[in-house]
């Protein structure tokens, strides 16, 4: 999500992180919570995306949707989305693009303000990390 009314590349960033399972979901604050702190939350959004793979989980998408809003803040229901499919080459060209093939952890992407590509980062951030995220 970015300004839309915004072309400059300064103006607003956007976190987006991405997880397929509640133990890399769970490594993301390690990049979330440094971010927050360090900028103005005028200058930036996160976004949550939790993708739920396999025919299976669709079936329990209430339950797991569920389940999943009790462990969010409020304050971030409007910026987290989970995503099903049961598709599995589908999700894997998904995955094999943005380079994620290891679906136990968690990923980052810093876009800029046109929405491209700044920081990809994955796992628990280390000190390092989170000085060049």
């Amino acid at each position: 999500m970015k300004n839309k009314g915004s072309k400059d590349a300064n103006a607003q960033c956007t976190l987006v992180t991405i997880s397929y399972k509640d133990f890399g979901h769970k490594l993301l604050p390690s990049w979330t919570e440094p971010f927050k702190s360090t900028f103005s939350s005028s200058r930036y959004e996160v976004v949550h995306i939790s993708v739920v793979e396999g025919f299976f989980f669709r079936l329990l998408k209430r339950p797991i949707t569920s389940s999943q809003k009790q462990g969010t803040p409020s304050d971030q229901w409007d910026r987290t989305l989970t995503y099903f499919d049961e598709n599995v080459e589908e999700l894997a060209d998904f995955r094999d693009a943005l380079r994620m093939h290891n679906t136990l952890t968690g990923y980052v992407f810093l876009l800029d303000g046109l929405g491209r590509v700044r920081f990809v980062g994955s796992g628990k951030a280390a000190e390092e990390d989170v000085g060049k995220l």
